[in-house]
């Protein structure tokens, strides 16, 4: 409120009372010096969702009250405090179950916004466990950020898994989820939700044996033996291989000669 002219002005807010408990006025009456201003504040938190809809009006009068009302204004007072309603499926967390080490493995999000307004949404990849290793590389989203519209279909956000290395994680808090307001300027973070990862990464294993040669010793000439070798699978994963015939230098000066 600015006054402008060269006398104290005396200024009264009517129907603060009635605008209720989710409201306060720090200062509902004062004076303002000639030539001054005076920032008037109204103050709104609501514990529950609320709308609401109320006039308030300034009276401004002389210091003595001798005139009377010199001015009034009507000053509308509109507020909303609303629940932000972010549904994510599966309930903010994710089981990789086990998987190979330098593969992908994928699992979905899915985000729905139920509320009124607008919601948008960013994640990042951490690890708050000081003695894991350093998981981040292992971890990409997409979209890593984006609107949610209001009672709008589910938005599916893909977390790819490739760990380069064996690790175990148990519930980890892994990723964030910031959810903002995007109407307030510049965005707003309302809420951050942590969505917890189960995995355990390994490498193939298997076992040769024997694990050099196989020496089928002096034959006559047109006779036949036999050796065996195993391969061992223990890993997790099933292992696929290949046997081919590899003829040695050794070998064809034989046969030549």
């Amino acid at each position: 409120m600015h006054n402008k002219t060269p006398l104290p002005l005396f200024w009264i807010l009517q129907g603060v009372d009635a605008l209720g408990d989710e409201f306060m006025v720090p200062q509902d009456q004062g004076v303002i010096k000639p030539n001054s201003s005076f920032l008037l504040s109204v103050q709104f938190r609501a514990k529950r969702p609320i709308l609401v809809k109320k006039l308030l009006r300034l009276e401004v009068y002389d210091v003595d009250k001798i005139i009377g009302i010199l001015q009034t204004e009507n000053i509308q007072v509109y507020a909303e405090a609303y629940d932000v309603d972010l549904k994510i499926e599966p309930a903010a967390s994710l089981d990789f179950g086990t998987i190979r080490a330098n593969e992908d493995a994928k699992q979905q999000l899915k985000l729905t916004n139920k509320g009124k307004y607008d919601l948008a949404f960013k994640f990042s990849v951490g690890c708050p466990n000081p003695t894991l290793p350093t998981i981040k590389s292992m971890f990409t989203v997409s979209p890593q950020s984006g609107t949610l519209l209001p009672r709008g279909k589910p938005t599916a956000v893909v977390i790819v898994c490739r760990p380069d290395k064996e690790v175990s994680l148990k519930e980890e808090s892994i990723l964030s989820c910031q959810v903002i307001e995007p109407s307030i300027k510049g965005g707003e973070t309302i809420a951050t939700l942590d969505i917890k990862i189960s995995l355990q990464a390994v490498f193939s294993r298997y076992k040769i044996t024997p694990a050099w040669d196989i020496d089928f010793g002096p034959l006559i000439y047109g006779t036949d033996k036999s050796q065996i070798f195993t391969i061992e699978n223990y890993g997790h994963f099933p292992i696929h291989f290949t046997l081919s015939r590899i003829i040695s230098e050794l070998g064809i000066h034989a046969r030549l000669g």
